[in-house]
């Protein structure tokens, strides 16, 4: 049987809170450098020479874009790693419910016999 105490339960809920404000940050950071790599990349084609499938590649493989697709990936796997933790930490919150509701059924049931 789990022994989960309420400063379990506060300790999950603060958790929550920081995952739920770093996964805010790292939604806004991905978003934005989604936007500066797509300037990035729009500035390398028109820079660029050549024909158009040229100029796409060459803007595609340009050194920021590449290094910027790198911070992109980092951070989704970021978001994914906070969402599953945010889950984690749901699932160990309704437990402690569902098992504190048992022990009040139980309590009230024996209270009820008496």
């Amino acid at each position: 049987m789990l022994n989960l105490q309420e400063q379990d339960l506060e300790r999950l809920v603060s958790h929550m809170r920081e995952c739920g404000n770093k996964l805010g940050k790292a939604t806004t950071d991905l978003d934005l450098l989604e936007s500066k790599t797509k300037e990035l990349e729009s500035q390398a084609f028109l820079s660029a020479e050549g024909t158009i499938k040229d100029r796409e590649h060459k803007s595609r493989t340009c050194k920021l874009v590449v290094e910027n697709n790198e911070k992109i990936a980092e951070l989704r796997g970021d978001i994914q790693k906070l969402r599953w933790s945010l889950k984690v930490s749901e699932i160990e919150c309704d437990l402690f419910r569902s098992v504190n509701s048992n022990k009040r059924l139980e309590r009230k049931l024996y209270e009820h016999l008496s």
